[in-house]
């Protein structure tokens, strides 16, 4: 007899499989379509889905590894050596940027301390 965590994976594992034939058949990135259908999954009251749990280190431990092997996998490296200097100024300035931008708002609208806004926004502490 299944029990019910393996009904949740097959389930699972079938919509992604679902959602990559599409992504292809549509020619949209198999991220973007996951996305899309784990927002579309959201939105409807599963029975089988209900006791399922997610912990904070799951994305890092589980997701974020197979989309950056998915896009490292798919990248065109003559194309990324011909945008080496805009990659470099919007990967390390442009976070920058936005990290502190996102810390102030934070402080500022939000009335958080400053500690827990960069904490917040993973803002480098000055």
């Amino acid at each position: 007899m299944l029990h019910h965590i393996e009904v949740q994976v097959l389930l699972l594992l079938l919509v992604a499989a679902c959602v990559g034939m599409g992504a292809r058949r549509f020619r949209l990135p198999y991220t973007l379509a996951l996305v899309a259908a784990g927002l579309a999954l959201g939105g409807f009251d599963l029975p089988v889905l209900h006791d399922v749990e997610l912990d904070a280190e799951l994305p890092l431990l589980l997701l974020l590894p197979a989309l950056l092997f998915e896009a490292a996998f798919h990248i065109d490296l003559a194309e990324f050596r011909r945008n080496i200097a805009p990659i470099a100024v919007l990967a390390v300035p442009g976070v920058l940027l936005a990290s502190s931008a996102c810390a102030a708002i934070l402080y500022l609208a939000l009335e958080l301390p400053g500690s827990a806004a960069v904490t917040f926004t993973g803002a480098p502490a000055s």
